[in-house]
């Protein structure tokens, strides 16, 4: 097993323990929710507002759930997105974990970034 599929193996099952989510379904924004790349750019406006409360809000509340239903769909199609989901999503949960994360803005442009890729590589068009 090569570098990146352990990372990808060891990363899924670090998100299935913590989440408790194994549905490997595309996910699907309902009508009345943004994309989840709409939602993390949300969320990136507020850290850019200097509201890091409303960004954590945005992503916990918006997001959060759908990419690990993104990161589960893509897993059998690209482990290598499927890690670099899942990394950059653990990068924006610390910068959360902590007040006034600098880098909160640009890891959740990164994450949003990758959540794009992660889209596309499901099938659906790019948002």
């Amino acid at each position: 097993m090569n570098r990146s599929a352990a990372l990808a193996a060891v990363l899924t099952l670090l998100v299935v323990s913590t989440c408790g989510s194994n549905d490997a379904s595309p996910p699907a924004s309902p009508p009345d929710q943004p994309s989840v790349v709409d939602a993390l750019s949300e969320a990136r406006g507020a850290a850019i507002d200097g509201d890091p409360s409303l960004a954590r809000t945005l992503f916990f509340d918006r997001a959060h759930d759908r990419l690990h239903e993104l990161a589960a769909a893509v897993s059998d199609i690209d482990r290598s997105i499927e890690a670099r989901l899942l990394e950059a999503e653990q990068r924006v949960e610390a910068d959360l974990s902590i007040d006034r994360a600098p880098d909160l803005a640009a890891h959740l442009a990164a994450l949003a970034a990758v959540a794009a890729d992660a889209t596309e590589a499901n099938g659906d068009p790019r948002p």
